[in-house]
């Protein structure tokens, strides 16, 4: 499980936040998680840098903190 580290509407990505011994492969779809509840879904698109990778945002409007995990 991560996190959303930022979001960029304009360029339609998130920054997603990882711990360390997992980062999701590229172009892996993740739901993103509000209160428990899913709001939406990410594609991991690189680039990465040690805990983060960006994502492009598929459907919802994701928020800083937002869980993202695998369906």
């Amino acid at each position: 499980m991560g996190r959303v580290q930022a979001v960029n509407s304009e360029g339609h990505f998130v920054v997603l936040s990882f711990a360390s011994g997992f980062m999701p492969a590229m172009d892996e779809r993740l739901g993103v998680f509000h209160a428990g509840e899913k709001t939406g879904e990410v594609k991991v698109t690189g680039p990465a840098r040690e805990y983060n990778i960006v994502a492009e945002i598929v459907s919802g409007e994701p928020q800083v903190a937002d869980e993202v995990k695998p369906d």
